[in-house]
């Protein structure tokens, strides 16, 4: 048998690799025109998705908007059938896109439909928005591959703010090299492998209408994966909120590595669809707009002092000072070179002493340091850069154009709220300003042929005329969605000053009056926040949200049975209402049903696993129903999940700290008093401002015997925070044996003040006022007591030696039966009919 040569082996696998090229496009080209394989789900090697319904919808030969994606989209129509003359161009992104705190009347999509009319009024152009609220570039590429079905013409792309708002862990990459991730991304552009895909997940391939996306209750925030939801969940979506970031310089990494592969993706899909890409770049403010986040370097040489002099810095620059600031604020950055908060505050005082550049890359430094990245990052803008030379694709570079534009207007490059409304989000005239740019791309690219009547002066005509149709309720409403942009993020003291103008305008609107009563509510002004939190709930009254928080005030205020109402509520429009559950739970303990709050604290944590303040509540719950080994347990996983004790790095000292004492006040009933103050030692190390770790060290020392040194604690903790009525409760009883007995009245009414359903206070309270001479004031102190806890057997004593007292037999009788009852020893010769008066203050 003749043996095959080097060179035939070769023509034969050339041959083969031919023909199934051949058969491969042959296949294809059948699928194409059967329609078959038009959906790209399976286009990002990074990450999955859950199915979900497409963006838009079909009715009577129009594509509109689903209404359950305007959540997250503007509403949007344009026909099935696109025109000859046409040019048809979607513009993707995330809010900023959208058009937010605005809508799509000003966006700069609609900006350029309007320059587009009427600079090139002989060809049609359709500007479809769909800018995606909270939505990544890995979410907009998918949407890019759903839109093909459309016959677009021309993407323009704006991307790269929210690429880390939503909780990725790539743990499916780990294993995985990037010539497998290119071969798989390769793979997910053949119609056959996106019709196998979609056969063996059950989805199809033909553009199958998927399963409608699961409802996501707030507080469910569940383990991390690469596999996405259908709709956007961010990590500020989760209750904990800011919480939820850490500093991970690993998965930072591998986040931009993601966006600049996205980018590439983008490139591929619109050659695929015949279509054209722009790119824009995001801008951001820096110069003022501080972190969202900030935690000290890993390698900090002194992060306490560090912070003192951040503090001693931003003081001299409120008073003007800016050479004192600048000094102060350089040794910060030295000691702790990672705390973002600390660059900022150093650029702006460069920035006042005339250093431009320096401020600049002061800002673009804390910027990129923040550990909530909600601005797009120095690595993510050279991303778009990178890809768009590497690929030939035009792209506009916004923060240059607003860096040139700050230059021209104030002499420095360092962007800020001359162009912006908050962090991201420009104001009208920027948007127009982009969308002119864009005018110019799109001209150079063959798509518009401007005419002579274009100009500067027909964009300013356009430019008045719109902004001349906008009324107050509009700016009001802006306002209203700029605010809960802010508190939404975490920036409470931002979006107060909006709120208050908008309220002028839009004085019983429904989202203004729950923002506002949120606001209040979050920055412990309970008693402002209530009236907007009772009229957000009338006007709203199917809003869970409304409920919760009216009900967070009521507690905060003692009104525990209206709080618990509100709370009831808010669950019963949506039962899994974490959150809810949590703060309910609280509330019936607080009310003396812990066991009760133990069943809402166990389904808030099988909701929320991992976080860390539903098991230290739920902790705390089963010592007060108790359960001191269940207890224990619980507080010692919040320990664990808050980053202390042995488990991951540290997250929130203030959380570790406060778990910390709730373990030692545990530990303490248990009767491991050494191990109770060896944690409230740890607690206070931790944070020595924590009035619940003070107080605890109190009840430790009390117990010792050491009376003087408890009274300090206690009193420790009552000036750190006035509102701690068990350390106001147990420094009056310390006052009270001292003889002091007016400041432990003072104290006990101050007491009752912050929580006026504290049955214990309202005792002490009857016990001081009748050792005080004032037995009416006694009685009415020790009824409220009995009525907020009727089965105390001691305020029962109390009140029957009191009733004695006064000669009303009849009425303690019943209340020396149910302190026998409760195991008390009555004194002997009281109790009966005719025995001698004796008080509860006598010996």
């Amino acid at each position: 048998m003749a043996r095959t040569t080097h060179r035939q082996k070769l023509l034969l696998l050339g041959v083969a690799l031919v023909s199934v090229g051949l058969m491969l496009a042959s296949v294809e080209g059948a699928l194409a025109l059967l329609g078959l394989g038009d959906d790209l789900r399976f286009v990002d090697p990074y990450v999955g998705f859950e199915a979900s319904t497409p963006l838009f919808q079909l009715e009577d030969r129009v594509w509109a908007t689903r209404p359950e994606k305007l959540t997250w989209f503007n509403h949007q129509e344009f026909p099935e059938i696109k025109g000859a003359d046409t040019t048809r161009i979607f513009v993707l992104g995330g809010s900023t896109v959208f058009g937010r705190p605005y809508d799509d009347r000003v966006s700069f999509p609609r900006w350029l439909q309007r320059f587009l009319d009427a600079a090139d009024p002989d060809r049609r152009h359709e500007v479809i928005n769909a800018g995606g609220v909270s939505w990544a570039s890995y979410r907009v590429a998918r949407l890019m591959a759903e839109l093909g079905r459309h016959r677009p013409d021309v993407y323009i792309v704006m991307t790269g703010h929210n690429e880390f708002l939503e909780e990725r862990t790539y743990r499916d990459l780990r294993a995985e090299g990037p010539l497998r991730r290119w071969l798989r991304s390769r793979l997910a552009r053949l119609r056959l492998a996106r019709v196998v895909w979609g056969a063996l997940d059950g989805s199809g391939g033909a553009g199958a209408e998927p399963e409608a996306p699961r409802p996501v209750e707030a507080g469910d925030r569940g383990t991390p994966s690469s596999n996405l939801p259908s709709e956007v969940r961010t990590r500020l979506d989760v209750w904990t909120g800011l919480d939820a970031f850490e500093r991970d310089d690993a998965l930072s990494g591998r986040v931009v590595e993601h966006f600049g592969a996205t980018l590439r993706s983008m490139v591929g899909i619109a050659e695929s669809q015949g279509a054209d890409l722009v790119f824009v770049a995001p801008a951001s403010n820096l110069a003022d707009f501080s972190p969202f986040k900030s935690v000290p370097a890993a390698d900090a040489a002194d992060p306490a002092q560090a912070r003192t002099l951040l503090a001693e810095g931003k003081a001299l620059l409120a008073a003007d000072d800016g050479a004192g600031a600048l000094e102060a604020l350089e040794r910060a950055v030295a000691l702790d070179p990672g705390y973002a908060e600390s660059h900022f505050r150093l650029g702006r005082a460069l920035l006042g002493l005339g250093r431009a550049a320096a401020a600049v890359a002061a800002f673009e430094r804390a910027r990129d340091l923040d550990v909530a990245p909600l601005r797009a990052v120095g690595p993510i803008a050279q991303q778009v850069a990178r890809v768009a030379g590497d690929t030939g694709t035009p792209w506009v570079d916004l923060p240059s154009l607003l860096a040139s534009a700050s230059l021209e207007r104030f002499g420095h490059g360092a962007v800020g709220d001359a162009f912006f409304l908050d962090h991201v989000h420009p104001n009208l005239e920027v948007h127009a300003d982009l969308a002119d740019r864009l005018l110019g791309v799109l001209a150079e690219g063959g798509h518009v042929r401007i005419g002579g009547a274009w100009g500067p002066d027909r964009k300013r005509e356009i430019q008045e005329a719109v902004t001349a149709s906008l009324d107050r309720d509009y700016y009001a409403r802006r306002d209203v969605n700029l605010a809960k942009v802010l508190g939404w993020a975490g920036k409470l003291e931002e979006a107060e000053g909006p709120l208050l103008r908008a309220r002028e305008v839009l004085p019983d609107d429904f989202e203004l009056r729950l923002a506002l009563g949120t606001l209040y509510q979050k920055t412990d002004r309970p008693e402002a926040a209530l009236p907007e939190l009772e009229g957000a709930a009338a006007l709203g009254p199917d809003s869970a949200e409304a409920h919760f928080n009216l009900g967070v005030v009521y507690g905060r205020l003692g009104r525990l049975d209206e709080g618990l109402a509100s709370l009831g509520r808010a669950l019963e429009l949506r039962p899994n209402y974490g959150e809810a559950l949590h703060n309910r739970g609280i509330l019936l303990a607080r009310a003396g049903r812990p066991g009760e709050g133990v069943d809402a604290l166990e389904r808030a944590r099988d909701l929320s696993p991992e976080i860390p303040q539903v098991h230290r509540a739920l902790g705390s719950a089963y010592r007060a129903s108790g359960r001191l080994g269940d207890a224990e347990a619980s507080l010692r996983r919040a320990l664990t999940l808050a980053g202390g004790n042995g488990g991951a790095s540290p997250s929130d000292r203030g959380e570790q700290a406060a778990t910390l004492a709730e373990l030692a006040a545990t530990l303490d009933l248990a009767g491991r008093g050494a191990e109770a103050l060896d944690e409230v030692t740890r607690s206070l190390d931790l944070d020595p401002g924590l009035a619940q770790g003070h107080y605890v060290l109190g009840r430790l020392l009390a117990r010792e015997g050491r009376s003087s040194d408890a009274a300090e604690s206690y009193g420790r903790a009552f000036a750190l925070d006035p509102g701690h009525a068990r350390a106001a409760n147990n420094l009056a009883l310390l006052r009270a044996s001292a003889g002091d007995l007016t400041g432990a009245r003072d104290l006990l009414e101050g007491a009752l003040r912050v929580d006026p359903s504290y049955a214990e206070a309202h005792l002490n309270l009857g016990v001081v006022f009748d050792r005080m001479g004032d037995p009416g004031s006694a009685v009415r102190a020790l009824e409220r007591a009995v009525e907020l806890d009727p089965g105390a057997p001691r305020a029962r004593l109390a009140l029957a030696l009191v009733y004695n007292a006064l000669g009303r037999i009849d009425a303690a009788r019943p209340h020396f039966d149910a302190a026998r009852r409760g195991g008390l020893r009555i004194p002997p010769g009281v109790g009966h009919t005719g025995d001698p008066a004796k008080s509860p203050s006598d010996p």
